[in-house]
């Protein structure tokens, strides 16, 4: 298995993996193939030296995608996407591609600080992240409405 940066003409590729990995985790969020490529692409044009495949066989089995985010007097790393394919995981690939991207941001842009955004359903990517030293940040929520709502109550 090999880690290393993600190919514009991949895109695709990755947007399949993306929505193979939610369809297991999750019935009521699901990418189709349009937005995932969309989400994917827009990624990638925003900081594609922080995109990141594991390659198998010739087989992309797992991506991490990234972009560094100025956060009051620094920058910071802001974990988009970390999935590996349902039928590759517990192999570390996951280890190693968030061990890519952590060397790269230390080591070529001297950003030491990363933040990741965890949609679950079960406590399996947070125990996870807590292994690898992620703490949750008790003054920070993700919040979402209904932009029809807003409109209404504004």
């Amino acid at each position: 298995m090999r880690i290393r940066l993600l190919k514009k003409n991949e895109i695709k590729e990755v947007a399949k993996l993306l929505i193979a990995a939610y369809e297991t985790e999750t019935k009521d969020r699901r990418w189709n193939e349009k937005y995932a490529e969309k989400y994917v692409w827009l990624l990638y044009k925003m900081c594609n030296k922080l995109c990141f495949v594991a390659v198998e066989g010739g087989k992309i089995v797992g991506v991490t995608l990234n972009v560094i985010m100025p956060e009051f007097n620094k920058e910071i790393i802001e974990s988009r996407v970390l999935v590996v394919h349902p039928e590759y995981r517990r192999k570390k690939i996951g280890t190693k591609l968030i061990t890519r991207v952590c060397t790269k941001a230390l080591n070529d842009y001297g950003v030491e600080e990363m933040e990741s955004s965890i949609y679950t359903l079960t406590n399996f990517p947070i125990t996870w992240y807590e292994c690898l030293g992620f703490r949750t940040k008790k003054y920070y929520e993700t919040t979402r409405a209904n932009i029809a709502n807003i409109l209404d109550k504004v």
